[in-house]
């Protein structure tokens, strides 16, 4: 008898420990949890402009450079074109188009969104080759769902980005493909996903290094949607206000 009570405060007191330590982990686990929520929002709701998040960039480059992009972006249309692919200016190209006429002073690539499902309509050796008529260099990445052609004659300046975009849930928003766009599913709502109706054929043109060239429809309207906090605003880089 004396041996079966001394027993049980000891067993009471082992259950309060592991309630107490499955308690702390339960806590611990969804603590971890929220954080890792919180940081993922915040990681997709920000707009990963390069040249307004980082330093040092020039405010202005050499107008050699500017004259490279131009020539590869114009090479580039020649491109689509041919491809009978229709095409526009966006981001940061099309901010140059609509308010310089060319490419802002700073910018280190093109940007130009095109139709994917007439794009889809040639294989990757297709387009590859198309490009390479013309001595073009273009690579596909299956993270980021768009081509990039290099611009060799410019070290500082990125290449020319044709990005694929398509209406794939029909429900009038063109929004892109690759990997980021599902991992970032949020960035992608929020930063790149724009309505159907501006870029529905036929598109105006705007001026851009001394040629007319497609862009979305209703000016700036587009850029409500690619830049909702601070579309009716210039964002130079950092240190150039």
């Amino acid at each position: 008898m004396t041996s079966s009570t001394t027993e049980f405060p000891l067993f009471h007191n082992n259950m309060h420990v592991q309630l107490g330590n499955r308690s702390f982990a339960g806590i611990t686990v969804t603590v971890v949890v929220l954080l890792v929520a919180t940081l993922y929002y915040a990681f997709n709701a920000h707009a990963w402009t390069r040249y307004a998040n980082e330093s040092g960039m020039p405010c202005e480059r050499p107008k050699a450079d500017i004259s490279t992009l131009v020539r590869y972006t114009h090479a580039v249309i020649d491109v689509l074109e041919e491809l009978d692919v229709s095409y526009y200016l966006m981001y940061g190209t099309l901010w140059g188009a609509l308010r310089n006429g060319g490419p802002l002073p700073w910018d280190y690539d093109a940007d130009i969104g095109v139709d994917g499902d007439a794009l889809a309509k040639y294989t990757h050796k297709q387009i590859v080759d198309a490009f390479a008529r013309r001595r073009l260099v273009v690579t596909w990445s299956d993270r980021r769902g768009r081509y990039k052609v290099v611009c060799p004659d410019a070290d500082e300046i990125e290449g020319i980005d044709v990005m694929p975009f398509y209406d794939y849930w029909r429900d009038g928003m063109m929004r892109r493909r690759g990997i980021e766009s599902w991992v970032f599913f949020i960035n992608y709502r929020v930063h790149h996903t724009f309505p159907a109706r501006l870029v529905s054929k036929p598109l105006p043109v705007l001026s851009f290094g001394g040629r007319n060239v497609t862009v979305p429809r209703g000016g700036i309207e587009i850029q409500k949607y690619l830049y909702r906090g601070d579309w009716y605003k210039e964002v130079p880089p950092l240190g150039c206000e």
